[in-house]
C-alpha cells in the first residue's frame, strides 16, 4: 500500500511525545546558552582604500579597476598584519597577546560599497570601540607611511637618473616636474580614509535570547519530527490496521478499544461505540461461518496481554444476550487470572471435582436488557505441571465434544500461541479461531510466527480482532472509548458472581 499524508500525520500523532521531548530539550539548551553565554559586543569602523588623488597630482589618468571587490579583499588583509597588530597593541594596552588581539578583529568587504569593515568583538562595548578604531587608524597610518616612502624612493631614483645625464634634453623638464610632484606625495600621500569610525554598539551582538530560543525551537521541532520517523521505522510493533492488513491476509472481524480491558462484562458504563464493537464482532464471525454460527471458537493471540481474554468474554456475552446457551472455558492452565477461586477445567478433567463444582454461572445482564442474561463459565482451575499434556489428552477431546453437544456455543479462551504449545491443540478442535492483535504491542515478527503456527494446522475459519484502539482514532471510525486504566490486562474483564 502507498503511504499517504494521513499515514505521516498518524505517525507524528503517535510519536508526539518524542517531538515534544526533543523540542523541549533543544529549547532548554538554547535558553541555557542564552543565559550562560557571556555578552559579546561588536564595534565596526569603515575604511576605504584609494589613490585617485595621487594620480591627479602626478598628472596621470586614473586607471579603471575592473575588479574592485577583489582589490578590496586584498587590501583587507593589511588590517591584521603583524606590524598593524603591534602598533595597536602599544596603543590599546588590552592585556592580550598579539594572537589573542588578532582573534578579536575581523576585516571584511562590504559587497555593495567595497568598503572594508573592521569589526572588533569583545565582552566590553568600550573595549570593542577602542580596538576597532585603533586598527582602522593604525592601518591608515601604516599604509600612508609605506606609500610616502615609496614615492620618496621613486623621486630619488629619478634624480639619480637625471644627474647621471642619461635623460634626453627634451624630457629633462618633464623629469623635473615629476620629481617635484613625487616630493609632494612623499609628504602628503594618504591612500586610506576612515569613512566611519566605530561607535558604541546599542546592545550585545550575542547572545540574543529571543532569537536563540526561536531558532532552538525550530531546530528542535525539525529534529523531533526526524526522531519520530526514525523511531517509527525502528519500531516493529503494529501501530494501525493498515500494518495488520499488510502483514496478514486474514479478515479483520472486530475492533476493541482500550477501555474494554478494564470494563466488567455486561457493565452498563461502557460507551455505545464499545458495545457496538461487541455486536459487530458477533455479526462478522457469523458471516465467516457457513451455517451462520460456529458451535465452538478459540480465541488466542501471538503473546500474552494482547486482550484475548477480554475478547473471549465479551464475545461470549454477545452470544448469550441473544439467547444462545454459551459456555466460556479458560484453557490457560499456566497463567489464569480467574476471579473465581476453587476447582475448574483441570480439576474436572482429572476427576478431582464434579461438573457442578467446577462450573460457574455468571450474571452478565445490563440494565437495558429485557431479560436476565447468564453466561456459563469454566475457570482454568488448579495449576498443573504439564498443561500441554492435559489439553492434548483424549479426555479433553472428549470434553470438547460433550460441551459442543450441550451448549449452542463454546468459547475457548486459549493461551498465547507463541508461549504455549497447547493453544494449537485447542485451535485444532474448534470450528473457528479469533486471533487478537494489540496495537502498539504486537510486533510483525510475532504476527508472522503466529500465522506460520496456525497455517500448519488443518484449514479452518479465521478472523483477526484488533485490540488496544485508542480514543478518537480516525482510522477506526473515530472510536469513542473511555481512557484505559493503566496496569495489567484483567482476564475476562471483571465478572460478578451470581448470588
Amino acid at each position: 500500500m502507498d503511504t499517504t499524508l494521513q499515514d505521516y500525520v498518524q505517525i507524528l500523532v503517535a510519536r508526539r511525545w518524542i517531538v515534544v521531548a526533543v523540542t523541549a530539550l533543544t529549547v532548554a539548551i538554547g535558553l541555557a546558552y542564552a543565559v550562560l553565554s557571556p555578552s559579546i559586543y561588536v564595534a565596526t569602523a569603515s575604511l576605504q582604500f584609494g589613490n585617485q588623488q595621487d594620480f591627479s597630482i602626478l598628472g596621470l589618468q586614473v586607471p579603471v579597476d575592473l575588479n574592485p571587490g577583489l582589490t578590496a579583499a586584498a587590501d583587507s588583509r593589511i588590517v591584521t598584519r603583524a606590524d598593524v597588530v603591534a602598533n595597536v597593541q602599544s596603543l590599546v594596552h588590552s592585556g592580550l597577546s598579539d594572537d589573542q588581539l588578532r582573534a578579536k578583529i575581523s576585516a571584511t568587504v562590504e559587497p555593495t560599497s567595497n568598503l572594508i569593515l573592521v569589526q572588533a568583538s569583545t565582552r566590553s562595548a568600550a573595549l570593542s570601540v577602542r580596538i576597532a578604531n585603533a586598527f582602522a587608524n593604525e592601518t591608515k597610518v601604516v599604509i600612508a607611511l609605506e606609500t610616502r616612502q615609496s614615492y620618496a624612493v621613486d623621486a630619488q631614483q629619478l634624480r639619480a637618473a637625471l644627474a647621471a645625464g642619461g635623460v634626453p634634453t627634451q624630457t629633462a623638464a618633464t623629469y623635473q616636474r615629476t620629481i617635484a610632484r613625487l616630493g609632494v606625495l612623499s609628504k602628503v600621500a594618504d591612500p586610506v580614509s576612515v569613512i566611519r569610525p566605530a561607535t558604541a554598539p546599542r546592545g550585545a551582538a550575542s547572545p540574543k535570547p529571543v532569537l536563540d530560543i526561536v531558532l532552538a525551537a525550530v531546530l528542535g521541532l525539525i529534529l523531533g519530527v526526524v526522531a519520530a520517523f526514525v523511531r517509527n521505522a525502528l519500531d516493529r510493533r503494529l501501530a494501525n490496521e493498515r500494518g495488520i492488513q499488510e502483514t496478514l491476509l486474514w479478515p479483520v472481524v472486530g475492533r476493541f478499544g482500550e477501555a474494554m480491558f478494564a470494563a466488567r462484562v455486561g457493565a452498563d458504563d461502557i460507551s455505545r461505540d464499545d458495545l457496538d464493537a461487541v455486536r459487530i464482532l458477533r455479526t462478522n464471525v457469523g458471516f465467516l461461518t457457513p451455517n451462520g454460527e460456529p458451535s465452538s471458537i478459540a480465541v488466542t493471540s501471538p503473546s500474552p496481554d494482547d486482550g484475548k481474554s477480554t475478547v473471549a468474554a465479551w464475545y461470549g456475552y454477545a452470544n448469550a444476550v441473544t439467547g444462545r446457551r454459551t459456555l466460556l472455558v479458560d484453557t490457560d492452565l499456566r497463567r489464569s487470572h480467574s476471579p473465581f477461586p476453587g476447582p475448574g477445567l483441570s480439576d474436572y478433567l482429572a476427576g478431582r471435582a464434579s461438573w457442578d463444582e467446577s462450573l460457574r454461572t455468571i450474571d452478565v445482564s445490563r440494565p437495558a436488557d429485557d431479560e436476565p442474561v447468564t453466561l456459563a463459565y469454566l475457570p482454568a482451575g488448579t495449576h498443573v505441571l504439564e498443561p500441554a499434556g492435559v489439553i492434548g489428552s483424549e479426555r479433553f477431546q472428549q470434553f470438547v465434544a460433550e460441551m459442543t453437544d450441550e451448549y449452542d456455543l463454546v468459547v475457548f479462551d486459549c493461551p498465547a500461541l507463541l508461549s504455549a504449545s497447547e493453544a494449537r491443540d485447542v485451535v485444532l478442535r474448534t470450528d473457528a479461531t479469533l486471533l487478537c492483535v494489540r496495537l502498539g504491542k504486537t510486533t510483525k515478527k510475532q504476527i508472522h510466527a503466529a500465522q506460520e503456527a496456525i497455517e500448519r494446522l488443518p484449514a479452518r475459519l479465521l478472523g483477526v480482532v484488533v485490540t488496544g484502539i485508542r480514543h478518537g482514532d480516525r482510522e477506526f471510525g473515530g472510536h469513542e472509548a473511555q481512557p484505559a486504566r493503566r496496569g495489567r490486562l484483567r482476564t475476562f474483564g471483571r465478572f460478578e458472581k451470581t448470588t
